[in-house]
């Protein structure tokens, strides 16, 4: 006999039973809510997963096995977090070693001799922390932050990372400490905000030219509309030539 309760079948339920067994009432009733549609509950009984539950002893089992089930999750998403935690209080502690070193030698030399990983966000903890710390107060940091972009020191591997390609940080990460190091802080210079993002020098020299303590493009303004209406006028002239490319080798 398939068992389908409804909560409000609770009240009559130990009539149905005929034992007024309460344990047994619950956990056919928390079964059911375990699976409240049909749909769900057909599946459960196709795949077995659904019990037939008929005795005290059958229930306390079922019961029984939810709560240790259950259990078991929520203690391994604790020890999870726990872990978690852990790693981030010591990724954090080898970052600070690497900013209060005196200079970017002794910085690689820590870099060098920890488990530095770009997939595993060390560099990106690196750079955050940069950002909510006074710059003046890190040593050497345009060499260091500079260090962050290299495979290698001197032939000593920076990273452990097995495949370490994509050295160039991203551009709003640029902008973020250029920000912060540059306009606010007054810690590093354009230049070596350059030396430290090249790929990325046209967007320094605007920012530098344009961009105020706040992060609004405020500075020097007629400078700033006139390059606007040059750079409106570049992708105009870019996109004439591209059709005039894709119409040519229509006609070839």
């Amino acid at each position: 006999m398939r068992q389908i309760l409804k909560t409000e079948d609770m009240l009559s339920c130990d009539g149905l039973l005929g034992s007024g067994d309460r344990e047994l009432t619950f956990s056919i009733i928390l079964q059911n809510l375990m699976h409240p549609k049909n749909s769900n509950r057909t599946e459960a009984v196709k795949s077995g997963s659904y019990q037939e539950l008929m005795t005290h002893d059958e229930g306390r089992k079922f019961l029984v096995q939810l709560l240790s089930h259950n259990l078991k999750q929520e203690l391994m998403g604790v020890e999870s977090a726990a872990k978690a935690q852990v790693a981030s209080l010591q990724q954090m502690q080898d970052v600070k070693l690497i900013l209060e070193a005196p200079d970017v030698y002794h910085a690689a030399a820590v870099l060098i001799q920890q488990n530095f990983y770009n997939g595993k966000g060390d560099r990106t903890a690196l750079i955050d922390v940069v950002l909510n710390t006074d710059p003046k107060t890190i040593p050497d940091l345009a060499r260091k932050l500079k260090l962050i972009t290299q495979s290698e020191f001197y032939g000593y591997k920076i990273y452990n990372d097995k495949l370490c390609n994509t050295l160039q940080i991203k551009q709003q990460s640029i902008y973020r400490l250029w920000l912060h190091c540059c306009r606010r802080h007054n810690a590093m210079t354009a230049q070596e905000m350059i030396d430290f993002a090249p790929y990325l020098r046209e967007k320094i020299e605007v920012w530098d030219k344009f961009v105020d303590n706040n992060g609004k493009t405020t500075l020097n303004m007629d400078e700033y509309m006139a390059y606007r209406k040059q750079m409106a006028e570049a992708a105009k002239v870019a996109k004439l030539q591209a059709k005039a490319e894709k119409n040519k080798k229509k006609k070839i």
